[in-house]
């Protein structure tokens, strides 16, 4: 957690930049780029810290500034895309319970105490547990879906098709899918 904290710190950012840039230089390159980046608590796989620098360059040198950086360690991961979907502040509203005053909600959030703030936190945490488990169990379905589907796709050989002419085309398809296909198909 405190990772992501300290990704939102721009005097951080600046300080582990700073820390990782050559002296007299205002750019790092890409194994620069993958030390900082763990310094930030980000690990990357040398094809990601590629696709990093082609992402965040932004002058094409191929080599990444402050500026640069700076949005890296900003861009959500994965991850944190695919949660950012989840319901979170539905779900603390949903903790959070107010005697009916008929004061302004924001003004009760205001008055809230530590005591207040515990049990919400609690309420909070159980329906959090319930999101991720929810979640996990869709990321697997999905991971096994797409794993069923690579699986049969492997099953067929592509061959490559001269379509230059329609006859062409057809034999093609039928060397592919089966003569049966291709003798309807020339039959239409």
């Amino acid at each position: 957690m405190q990772n992501f904290f300290r990704r939102q710190n721009k005097l951080e950012v600046k300080a582990v930049f700073d820390r990782h840039c050559p002296p007299g230089k205002t750019d790092i390159d890409q194994e620069l780029l993958g030390v900082s980046l763990k310094d930030m608590g980000l690990v990357r796989s040398r094809e990601k810290l590629s696709e990093d620098v082609n992402w965040g360059n932004m002058d094409g040198s191929g080599r990444i500034n402050l500026d640069d950086f700076h949005r890296l360690v900003q861009k959500p991961s994965a991850l944190e895309e695919l949660v950012s979907g989840l319901p979170l502040a539905g779900l603390l509203c949903s903790c959070l319970s107010f005697k009916m005053t008929g004061r302004d909600v924001l003004e009760e959030v205001s008055d809230l105490t530590d005591a207040d703030i515990s049990p919400v936190i609690t309420v909070f945490s159980d329906g959090v547990k319930q999101l991720l488990r929810e979640l996990v169990h869709d990321i697997k379905d999905a991971i096994h879906k797409m794993n069923s589907r690579q699986s049969a796709c492997s099953k067929f050989n592509g061959k490559l098709m001269n379509v230059g002419k329609l006859e062409e085309f057809f034999k093609g398809l039928g060397d592919r899918v089966g003569n049966m296909l291709y003798c309807r198909l020339t039959e239409l």
